[in-house]
């Protein structure tokens, strides 16, 4: 668990520093590593977000959720990229 807080935190000091693909880099590495750990997915879904790739920051929340199908604030995240789609 350590190893994670910490890796997050590399990623979240390469997206303070605008630099997104290397932040990407990293967590495609732990998603690779801890392909269950869904917070690497909605981590990339900010990721993408941030760099105005709604599309896949959307496919990573769904993955997101469909490793805990109860994190409401991914639920929430989704409904409202959904709703900024349109039918």
């Amino acid at each position: 668990a350590n190893n994670i807080a910490r890796n997050v935190q590399n990623i979240n000091r390469d997206i303070l520093a605008k630099d997104l693909s290397e932040a990407l880099k990293k967590t495609n590495k732990l998603i690779d590593q801890y392909p269950k750990a869904n917070v690497f997915f909605d981590i990339k879904g900010s990721i993408f977000l941030l760099k105005g790739e709604e599309n896949k920051a959307l496919a990573s929340f769904k993955k997101s959720l469909s490793l805990e199908p109860d994190n409401i604030e991914t639920q929430k995240v989704i409904q409202v990229l959904e709703k900024k789609r349109g039918p």
